[in-house]
């Protein structure tokens, strides 16, 4: 009983550490970052494996990826259709989530990765069903500290 005591005092500090560590940033299997909008932007991979990105909404909205997928823009740099991204998958229902892989896991970190690691802000567009178009912001600080959490593992 005390051998998983001290386990579960010490994930808590860790878990407690590494959140203040990378500011606004929740640290879990994975590192995600909640915006304004009740959004996530989440970053997660295997351990020397791929690192996928996620643009989760806050709540469900049939259809919304079934159609288009959504823009990206970091930095105000070019503007990235996920569409065209690598390995790119939705949720069955296309009404919460997307997911790309934004990194092989081989070589060196790829450009769209560094793009997120040292931006300020990213900028996501997205289509409901009727036309609207919507728009959520997430704030990059501490991003580079808990990506490189993620490339650690």
């Amino acid at each position: 009983m005390l051998k998983y005591a001290k386990y579960l005092i010490f994930v808590i500090l860790s878990l407690c550490f590494a959140a203040a560590a990378v500011a606004d940033w929740s640290i879990h299997r994975q590192v995600q970052l909640r915006n304004i909008d009740k959004n996530y932007l989440r970053f997660s991979g295997p351990p020397g494996g791929p690192v996928y990105a996620w643009l989760i909404l806050g709540r469900k909205v049939p259809g919304v990826f079934k159609s288009k997928y959504p823009l990206c823009q970091v930095n105000g740099n070019e503007v990235s259709n996920l569409k065209a991204a690598q390995k790119v998958q939705t949720d069955k229902n296309k009404e919460h989530w997307v997911r790309w892989q934004i990194y092989d896991g081989k070589g060196g970190i790829s450009d769209e990765l560094k793009e997120f690691m040292h931006g300020k802000e990213a900028v996501f567009q997205y289509y409901y069903p009727s036309g609207m178009i919507k728009e959520t912001i997430f704030d990059l600080t501490g991003a580079k500290e808990a990506i490189e959490g993620v490339l650690r593992k």
